[in-house]
């Protein structure tokens, strides 16, 4: 079985799309859409919220959260 590990190789070409992937810059529209797919996969099937619901509620908090400059002291 170790052997059959060791020979395995990956596609060269699927190799080069996840380096350039890697180097990418995300940008602020999709670091929100991911955060919205995360919320909404965390959900239960049964909670009957929207996938629009989630993203108004993650922009909501988005527009409130504090950042370390304007914290209360």
């Amino acid at each position: 079985m170790p052997d059959a590990f060791l020979s395995l190789k990956s596609d060269q070409s699927v190799l080069s799309t996840l380096r350039a992937a890697a180097r990418r810059t995300v940008s602020a529209d999709e670091l929100f859409e991911q955060r919205v797919s995360f919320v909404y996969s965390a959900m239960s099937d049964k909670s009957g919220v929207s996938r629009d619901r989630v993203r108004e509620l993650v922009s909501r908090h988005e527009g409130s959260r504090a950042t370390i400059g304007n914290l209360p002291k």
